[in-house]
């Protein structure tokens, strides 16, 4: 029974304030109600016939005063723009509009905190004070034959974000200038941390041949390997293909190359990618580091070494690898219009590769692959022919030995290749009559 009535009751409401622009709106707190069980019982047992159940009130945590000072408080940052100054000049302000951005407010214990966000107001701020502003300078590794050395960073000034939230908040409870100051920036790469990743000597250099390439995909794999240049590769981070080089669009750059899609090569914009990853993978082989993630190209291209190739796509298979040395390692390019070539740069540890590039096995005949085109007109069919090359599979092995002869890992690749077998090719609405891949909607 006191459950039932308990029902009846009904929970306490917080007043709110929020930000919309510059606009400030509140709403109003509500008082809730439960049953008062000890007063209740108490009157059970007066034997009375009827009796009215008594409640209590439950205020909210938060109520209208806490509020009102929240929305005063925001309203007052919003009520018009701050003049920003800066070594007794003046150079523009910030509307109440960019204000109202960097503002948050946000529920406390028994309150609301309201919040400037001094991150994006030194965004703001360096726009009018970009002539007095200095960029720090990195440190930077400069290759010179098989060394490597250091050249030395700078330490800047720039917009302090703490500063300027102080700036701003002294503005606001005053004449609506914000006077700010200038501190320094340190770089994100100092002399001394460059020097302790111990990047000092060439380690490896792998090269691929472009062997017949359009100038499109030329083009592509220079500019990846653009991308790629410089990356250094802390002990213990992983290196992701698709998070160093990013998306493959046009608005990137990148030209339409080819792709393969099941046994077909169609036209895609990044053709190329895969020689790049393919470079990549075997100097993170040759030079013995965890390969984390890697797959072989649908069909064997005989321009790269057998069962060593990877393929990488924005969405599908990456290639990763992790950094398991004591120091960091550089990757530096270069490229021609025949040839690309990656070396990895640190400090050798003495390991020792041994590879073993196994038969080749599980030999499989081309038959008839079946695909549907979204692009192709409504039940058309149309057959692209094949090489005939023959499919297999092929198995490469990978001993990495320390300095001291411990084995450190054996690894095994596995790589299956199919046939290069011709395609019944479907516009929408067709119906093959056996397994079948879906083309992408736009190539």
């Amino acid at each position: 029974m006191l459950g039932e009535i308990a029902k009846s009751g009904r929970a306490p409401v917080s007043a709110t304030v929020t930000l919309h622009g510059t606009h400030v709106r509140t709403t109003p707190a509500r008082d809730g109600r439960a049953l008062n069980r000890p007063a209740l019982l108490r009157l059970l047992t007066t034997n009375r016939l009827r009796l009215s159940a008594p409640f209590r009130v439950v205020k909210p945590a938060i109520d209208d005063a806490a509020a009102r000072e929240a929305a005063d408080e925001l309203q007052a940052v919003v009520a018009g723009p701050v003049q920003v100054a800066y070594a007794g000049g003046r150079f523009g302000s910030l509307s109440a509009e960019q204000l109202g951005r960097s503002l948050s407010v946000r529920p406390a214990e028994h309150g609301f905190t309201v919040h400037l966000d001094g991150k994006r107001l030194a965004v703001l701020l360096r726009p009018r004070l970009a002539r007095f502003i200095k960029h720090a300078q990195n440190a930077r590794f400069v290759v010179a034959g098989s060394t490597v050395r250091i050249t030395q960073s700078a330490p800047g000034r720039d917009v302090v974000p703490a500063q300027a939230v102080a700036a701003v908040e002294a503005a606001v409870r005053g004449d609506r200038v914000a006077t700010v100051e200038l501190g320094p920036r340190q770089p994100d790469l100092t002399t001394a941390d460059a020097r302790a990743l111990g990047i000092t000597h060439k380690l490896v250099s792998y090269t691929t041949q472009m062997g017949e390439s359009s100038s499109n995909r030329i083009h592509n794999v220079h500019l990846m390997a653009d991308f790629i240049d410089g990356t250094v590769i802390k002990p213990g981070e992983v290196f992701s293909f698709n998070d160093v080089v990013g998306p493959r669009t046009a608005e990137r750059g990148f030209l339409e190359g080819q792709e393969i899609i099941g046994s077909l090569v169609l036209p895609s914009i990044g053709g190329g990618v895969c020689q790049t990853a393919t470079t990549l993978f075997n100097d993170a082989f040759e030079l013995g580091l965890p390969i984390l993630e890697r797959t072989n190209h649908n069909l064997y291209l005989s321009h790269y070494p057998l069962g060593r190739d990877a393929t990488v796509s924005w969405g599908g298979p990456d290639f990763r690898f992790r950094n398991d040395m004591k120091h960091g390692l550089l990757i530096k390019t270069s490229y021609t219009d025949q040839t690309l070539t990656f070396t990895f740069y640190g400090t050798s540890e003495g390991r020792r590769v041994v590879s073993q590039t196994g038969p080749q096995v599980n030999w499989t005949r081309p038959g008839m692959n079946y695909a549907i085109d979204p692009n192709a007109a409504p039940g058309s069919v149309h057959v692209v022919s094949g090489s005939g090359e023959l499919g297999f599979d092929v198995t490469v092995t990978r001993q990495v030995y320390a300095a001291n002869g411990k084995l450190i890992r054996h690894d095994v690749f596995k790589s299956h290749y199919i046939p290069d077998s011709p395609t019944t090719v479907y516009g929408p609405g067709g119906h093959p009559p056996g397994p079948y891949i879906v083309l992408p909607t736009s190539l």
